[in-house]
């Protein structure tokens, strides 16, 4: 006698399985002759947030969903709060611990300080804009390791809100660098990954590549530095940020083919 599995349910004799499309290959950038690092983008990660990104590179991982706009019971505003959480998770210890550290609360400070002029906030009143960002790997440490995660951090963040269908005024993309000063001025300005023995100092830009604005900017060891000099700083670092944008770019169009 033939007994029927009841705890399953059986498909159609005429079902086919199902195929999936191969993953996409990593999606690379060199900005200018130097080459920046290699990295990998690509939003709409986590479905059930409003929108996702993720930015890998060799230095770090990281993970970023929105939330909202979503209604607020709070006192009328005019324009919708932004709010930017970040977590570090790096060891075991930090995923146990509840709040920020030091180190979590700067790296929110900077995004949303990048994050915000971009962000047509007065077209969602009386709302709130929730942003995670997530560090599964990387360095949090002072200068380089630092400057190259916030500019991955700020990328991400900008291309998750465009992918949660919030209006924007443009796309902020973010990069590195390294620089050797001289005599009050600035010898070599090299991305991240070129960094070389001698650099003395380091930065990284928040750039609007379409508006031609920086909505962020930090340096180190920038004592001493004339502005000519800081400026030359700002200047290469926004290039590679806009070469980060056109590879952001290829990859918003492809999502909508």
């Amino acid at each position: 006698m033939f007994l029927a599995d009841r705890r399953r349910i059986v498909g159609p004799p005429t079902a086919t399985p199902l195929e999936y499309e191969a993953a996409p290959a990593l999606q690379s950038t060199k900005p200018a002759a130097d080459g920046a690092l290699a990295l990998y983008l690509r939003p709409g990660l986590i479905p059930t947030a409003s929108g996702s990104a993720y930015i890998e590179t060799a230095d770090y991982k990281v993970l970023v969903t929105v939330f909202g706009p979503r209604p607020i019971r709070s006192s009328f505003s005019p324009v919708a709060k932004l709010s930017v959480k970040t977590k570090i998770f790096l060891s075991q210890q930090a995923q146990q611990r509840s709040g920020q550290n030091d180190a979590e609360r700067v790296f929110s400070d900077y995004v949303q300080t990048s994050l915000q002029p971009s962000l047509q906030l007065e077209n969602y009143p009386k709302s709130a804009i929730d942003v995670y960002v997530t560090v599964l790997s990387g360095t949090p440490a002072e200068g380089l390791a630092t400057k190259n995660l916030l500019a991955g951090c700020v990328t991400a963040a900008s291309f998750a809100t465009v992918d949660a269908g919030i209006e924007v005024f443009d796309i902020v993309t973010a990069c590195a660098v390294v620089f050797t000063a001289d005599a009050g001025g600035v010898r070599d300005v090299v991305y991240g990954d070129r960094a070389r023995g001698d650099a003395s100092g380091t930065a990284v830009v928040s750039y609007m590549a379409s508006r031609d604005e920086v909505s962020g900017f930090a340096i180190d060891n920038a004592a001493g530095l004339s502005p000519g000099a800081v400026a030359d700083v700002l200047t290469r670092a926004s290039e590679g940020a806009a070469d980060v944008r056109r590879l952001g770019n290829a990859i918003l169009l492809e999502s909508l083919e």
